[in-house]
């Protein structure tokens, strides 16, 4: 089932074992294969739930069990027409920047999450203004955050209400959680992030939201992949989904990434709508839209590059602007980027194709 091969560093040998495998639930639900990381027998702190303790395990995999609705519920994706290019902005930007019209905007959740977890925003106005938009501007939220908040997030999830909370910003769609199923990482910390980004997608359907589940899973392990494939056919009403442009710590062509849609959009058996974070490279842009034209590209560059006093070029590459404004070159980025991906997206000749 799996249709891509790993480093060999991925390939530990199955069945391996560690003290805690025959106890360990998700050995029982057959929702783990066995030991497949070096990090499954070293590692024992506080920052991960580790495979060498079943009771340890049984808290965490409990937790998310719970947190688990019946049916799915619908997605609402009827309701969301992607454009190729969606900005990613933040607070502290350039009071010059003037943003807003029709233009559907981006937020990350790091821009939304305190250190503790809870978020700084309670109405969707406040939240705007802070951000530079008018008050009913379109946002659409990202769930990329570094991996202490979003645990934190989730530990007061429940009691605090915080996706219903989340889903009174009035976001135009919410991608599901990132937490981390990194390689080098325990076996259980990797299913159990896994299942967690599939709750969150379906908390945020059950509150009447536009969800895009992000796609998680550990490449080594075929397991993974087929629950993957499951949670898709299980809601066929899906046709949205994101992806990382960088899915882990270590260093992974940008090709292998395009390996894995092209899989998951083939093993699926239907029509996918790739949400593609954090490609910014003119290389990367075009490659997404030679292979899944109809993608849309997710990325703060534009902005970023905006704020620092930089211009885009048509190529997407970038010259200092000291003459500029920092709020015309963020306009004027943002302008460049969604020209280019338009470009690319209808399979145009672009400018930059053009040599003397």
């Amino acid at each position: 089932m799996r249709p891509f091969s790993e480093p060999a560093y991925l390939q530990i040998p199955l069945p391996l074992q560690t003290a805690a495998c025959p106890r360990c639930p998700l050995r029982r639900d057959g929702r783990c294969e066995g030991v497949g990381t070096l990090e499954s027998f070293i590692q024992k702190d506080e920052s991960s739930i580790g495979c060498y303790d079943a009771d340890r395990i049984r808290i965490h995999y409990d937790d998310v069990r719970r947190s688990r609705s019946g049916s799915p519920p619908p997605c609402h994706h009827d309701r969301l027409e992607l454009p190729s290019f969606i900005p990613v902005i933040k607070d502290g930007g350039p009071q010059d920047a003037c943003l807003g019209g029709e233009r559907l905007y981006a937020v990350s959740f790091s821009t939304l999450l305190r250190e503790s977890g809870d978020l700084r925003f309670a109405a969707p106005g406040h939240l705007r203004k802070t951000l530079g938009l008018p008050h009913r501007a379109r946002l659409a939220l990202i769930c990329t955050v570094d991996d202490r908040r979003i645990e934190r997030f989730w530990k007061i999830s429940e009691e605090r209400e915080m996706w219903r909370r989340v889903a009174d910003l009035d976001f135009e769609f919410v991608t599901s959680a990132t937490f981390s199923v990194w390689n080098r990482s325990p076996r259980s910390d990797q299913i159990i992030s896994q299942e967690k980004n599939f709750v969150t997608h379906d908390d945020l359907c059950a509150l009447g939201v536009p969800s895009v589940p992000f796609l998680f899973f550990y490449v080594g392990s075929e397991l993974d992949y087929r629950q993957l494939l499951a949670h898709l056919r299980a809601r066929p009403d899906v046709s949205k989904v994101a992806m990382l442009a960088q899915l882990r710590r270590a260093t992974v062509s940008f090709g292998k990434v395009i390996e894995y849609m092209r899989a998951i959009k083939r093993d699926v058996g239907r029509p996918l709508h790739f949400v593609v974070v954090g490609a910014a490279a003119a290389s990367k842009v075009d490659r997404v839209f030679r292979e899944f034209p109809d993608s849309t590209i997710v990325t703060d560059q534009p902005f970023m590059k905006g704020n620092f006093g930089w211009q885009t070029l048509e190529d997407l590459s970038h010259v200092k602007n000291e003459a500029a404004s920092r709020g015309q070159l963020v306009r004027d980025n943002i302008a460049q980027f969604q020209r280019y991906c338009e470009w690319r997206g209808n399979h145009l000749p672009h400018p930059s194709d053009q040599t003397d």
